[in-house]
């Protein structure tokens, strides 16, 4: 499972991003890759359209602000399709509950490369969605004591790193629940190399289309980078 903070200046806006976990817009050409994609939380004016809540994130955030949070967390290959995305929507919802209050998010679920990487893309808002009314350019603004005149309340919530490590273990009680639920034996372990006793180095993730290539044989400078760490533990 990874974990990244997007800010502005950064070379991939919200709605690309947003365009490519739901494989719309530039990035449709993969539609068949996509699974599921659905979104939660919305302030009334994106309901219908959750890209334009990241466009407007773009537009109308600070120019120091940070504009969305990712995760990418791989999906159990043991699970049926629909289990996947059932596990995949729960976990996201989770997710978006804060002490601060819910915060507004999209989904996708991609079934990978010949099915051999199903994984799961989440964009979260640090905004939090209190129930105020207001127009697109007042939401990202700085909060006030008035909500009504001010912008919705960032949370703090998904700023440490200990919220990453919370959502891995987190993702493995899911997942290993959800595995264990469907008769399987296969069960995640959200912890080091090192504290779970293996000597092994650490790869790099490949990503699925890096994956697909190594798979056919074609070496890539992620899949030598892994062989490189192999190889010095052996030695």
């Amino acid at each position: 499972q990874t974990g990244k903070a997007r800010s502005r200046g950064a070379t991939v806006t919200p709605a690309v991003r947003a365009d490519y976990i739901g494989r719309c817009g530039r990035y449709a050409s993969d539609h068949s890759q996509l699974l599921h994609k659905d979104h939660g939380i919305m302030p009334a004016w994106a309901l219908i359209a959750r890209r334009d809540y990241w466009e407007a994130a773009d537009v109308h955030e600070r120019a120091n602000g940070r504009l969305f949070k990712q995760l990418e967390f791989a999906l159990p290959k043991e699970l049926s399709p629909e289990q996947q995305t059932a596990l995949a929507a729960s976990f996201c919802r989770e997710m978006a509950q804060t002490k601060d209050g819910p915060l507004p998010y999209s989904f996708a679920v991609h079934k990978g490369h010949d099915k051999e990487n199903p994984h799961c893309h989440l964009l979260i808002s640090e905004r939090i969605n209190d129930g105020v009314s207001r127009a697109p350019n007042l939401w990202f603004k700085r909060a006030a004591k008035d909500p009504a005149k001010g912008g919705a309340k960032k949370t703090n919530e998904l700023r440490p790193r200990e919220w990453l490590l919370h959502c891995r273990e987190l993702w493995a009680e899911r997942a290993n629940h959800a595995l264990r639920l469907a008769g399987h034996e296969a069960r995640i372990d959200h912890r080091t190399l090192e504290a779970q006793g293996i000597d092994r180095a650490p790869t790099t993730h490949l990503g699925p289309s890096v994956a697909a290539m190594e798979r056919k044989g074609i070496r890539t400078m992620r899949g030598n980078r892994n062989r490189q760490r192999e190889a010095a533990v052996l030695q």
